[in-house]
Formats: structure tokens, sequence, C-alpha cells
């Protein structure tokens, strides 16, 4: 059988509040609710993680951002008088 967890308490102000009641919508409890929210930002953050990583490591993706921060810098540079 499945350990229940570990019990956590949390304060929430009133926008957290509604936010857990959009993910609860009547069909979970907050419990459950906050658990699947939890699990959802994780996912998304690992997701995100791995986008930039690959980004970071493919070569094309590199030229492009290099060729972007050569355009940032001229379009910084002064300007003449």
């Amino acid at each position: 059988m499945p350990s229940p967890g570990k019990p956590f308490s949390v304060r929430l102000d009133a926008e957290a509040i509604d936010a857990l009641e959009t993910v609860a919508q009547g069909r979970m409890t907050h419990g459950e609710a906050i658990r699947i929210a939890l699990l959802e930002a994780a996912k998304s953050r690992r997701d995100l993680a791995e986008a930039i990583r690959r980004a970071a490591a493919d070569p094309a993706d590199r030229d492009e951002m290099r060729r972007i921060r050569e355009l940032m810098d001229d379009l910084a540079a002064p300007w003449p008088d």
C-alpha cells in the first residue's frame, strides 16, 4: 500500500486561494489540487530547462543568438554626433 505522504501546511493569500479553486474546480480535494499543481509546475520547469539546454547545445541556435547579440550591440551603439 502506498505511503499517505507527508503532511504539509501553507498559508494562502486571496490570489492563491482563487488559483487553488481554479485547479480543483470542485472535482478534487484541495490536497489533490495542490499536488497536481506542484507536479505540473515542476514538469514545466524541467521542460523549460531541457529546452534551454537543447538550444544552448544547438550550433544553429548559438549562431542565431550570436547574430542577434551583434544586431543588438549595433543598435545600442552611440549615435554619431
